[in-house]
């Protein structure tokens, strides 16, 4: 009797060939041969740990140089400063605005008054 037991390709396959004259010896064999299989197949789990430990310390020196070169505090003040001068350009242009629309009323008024002084004159 030939046996063949299907393995993990990574491994030398299993192979059994016996006669078989005994059916309880061959059972136990057969039993031994599973225990064999199945710890052999049991995988140890790696521990990943230390190399995590070396991404992080890596991912953190890296993330220091960044902001060390961004010297994102000094952005952040530039960014209030520069917020605070809209703020004051904002309010320039508003009251400009107003300015320019009372100059331009009385600018109005002004042209107004020039045509009736001329109407009434040069008729």
């Amino acid at each position: 009797m030939g046996f063949a037991l299907a393995t993990d390709l990574n491994r030398p396959g299993v192979f059994l060939n016996a006669g078989v004259k005994d059916g309880t010896i061959f059972a136990r064999n057969m039993l031994i041969l599973h225990r064999i299989v199945c710890t052999n197949m049991i995988k140890r789990t790696k521990d990943h740990s230390s190399y995590q430990k070396w991404v992080e310390g890596e991912y953190f020196k890296e993330l220091g140089q960044v902001i060390k070169q961004k010297d994102i505090k000094g952005l952040i003040k530039k960014e209030n400063a520069l917020q605070k001068e809209i703020e004051l350009i904002k309010k320039s242009i508003s009251s400009n605005i107003n300015k320019s629309r009372r100059n331009f009323l009385k600018y109005s008024a002004a042209v107004s008054t020039f045509w009736g002084w001329l109407y009434d004159h040069d008729h």
